[in-house]
């Protein structure tokens, strides 16, 4: 059998056949071998270890059988693997596997929409080791993307298969056919403080550092500093369900790379959603900032924003209608207010989520040199004319 060192020992034999008599729902189900390596291909994922292969084996009913799978478990590797370990992220995400993915599924399906939203799961534990291992959707020509995307078209996508899987929620919710209360972390809830700080309070404070060295730019430092002493509790707000207002259950790291997408002659034909291990219940602009500032391009998001809202809403309230809800759907202007109401968060992925473009996760967080690599990114010329483009605005509207 393939022995890789760095992936877990319990990863064997004994593994694989509890695998693959799971999947097969055949007892008697014999494992012939298997080849699976540490993968990070299907993106950065901090709150877990990656791998990926075959695994061959015969039935009662087939001798000869391959299935590609992708394997997630807890961090094993990295400077912050203690640290997120202290999270319980993957037990949220086996938990959304268990239940509301499903859930959502058969909704979806009910009204004959098969839109794909997330991988088949395969087989999953807590005990003696937390593993989720998910159909590999490579193997159909799935693949991330590493840029924000361009095409209007394939953004209007992306939009579309988000209200989707909002607006089911939103009906399983409001239908009390669904309990979200459990999703409830989000990085502005953690108690763990290092965590927050690296990803939050940091990246704000060596940015004030890096604008100041530009010159001529003091009134944004003296707002950014205003700005720090309140915007903590303003995320806390946007990621505690609202009692005034409209909640769904959120991907709530809704950016390109964790998005898997199948495309033709450079055109998507389709995608699935990847990576729940911090969804929540909360307002929809979670998601949205998230995919307006960390999904799709600059140019789409500054000239057709509203457009895209839009659009988002009249998919969201055709799903709901699909589903023959007959409750109050929010309005285009409820949302509208939801997202001004908590623009200050524009900020913090303006700041502290942009720079996922220019660096992956464990440069930026977690080592010797991330502050140092945090103060190049600011300080390069795409990112500056990025934010000093975005800073006006942010003031103009009041979020900043």
């Amino acid at each position: 059998m393939e022995n890789i060192s760095n992936k877990p020992t319990w990863m064997n034999d004994e593994f694989f056949t509890t695998v693959v008599k799971h999947h097969s729902s055949d007892v008697k189900a014999k494992l012939i071998n298997f080849v699976i390596k540490p993968d990070l291909a299907l993106g950065e994922h901090g709150g877990s270890s990656m791998f990926r292969g075959d695994i061959n084996y015969s039935t009662s009913f087939q001798p000869n059988n391959v299935l590609s799978v992708v394997i997630k478990t807890e961090a094993i590797q990295g400077d912050h693997a203690e640290s997120v370990n202290t999270l319980p992220l993957f037990e949220i995400e086996q938990e959304m596997y268990g239940g509301p993915l499903m859930d959502i599924k058969s909704l979806l399906e009910s009204v004959g929409d098969f839109c794909n939203i997330s991988p088949k799961v395969i087989y999953q534990a807590q005990k003696p080791h937390r593993v989720i291992v998910l159909e590999d959707l490579g193997v159909y020509g799935y693949a991330k993307i590493t840029q924000p995307l361009e095409n209007f078209e394939d953004t209007k996508m992306v939009f579309q298969r988000l209200a989707k899987f909002h607006a089911a929620s939103y009906f399983l919710l409001n239908e009390k056919k669904a309990d979200y209360s459990n999703f409830k972390l989000s990085i502005y809830h953690i108690e763990e403080p290092l965590i927050r700080y690296q990803f939050l309070t940091e990246p704000i404070i060596i940015f004030m550092e890096v604008l100041e060295s530009w010159g001529g730019y003091e009134d944004y430092i003296k707002k950014l500093k205003t700005f720090c002493e309140s915007f903590i509790e303003k995320g806390k707000q946007l990621y505690t369900p609202d009692i005034n207002g409209y909640n769904v259950l959120n991907h709530a790291d809704f950016h390109i790379k964790n998005l898997l997408f199948k495309t033709n002659e450079d055109k998507i034909e389709d995608l699935y959603m990847y990576d729940f291990q911090i969804s929540i219940l909360a307002s929809p602009c979670v998601d949205l900032f998230y995919a307006l500032y960390n999904a799709i391009s600059d140019e789409n998001r500054r000239t057709r924003r509203d457009e895209i809202i839009c659009y988002y809403h009249s998919e969201f309230s055709k799903a709901l209608k699909h589903f023959g809800y007959i409750g109050k759907i929010p309005s285009l202007l409820d949302l509208n207010l939801a997202l001004m109401k908590h623009g200050a968060v524009e900020v913090v992925k303006c700041i502290c989520f942009k720079i996922f473009f220019f660096a992956n996760t464990d440069e930026i967080f977690g080592t010797s040199d991330s502050k140092e690599i945090k103060r190049k990114i600011f300080n390069n010329p795409r990112y500056k004319e990025f934010i000093l483009s975005e800073l006006p605005r942010l003031v103009h509207l009041g979020f900043l």
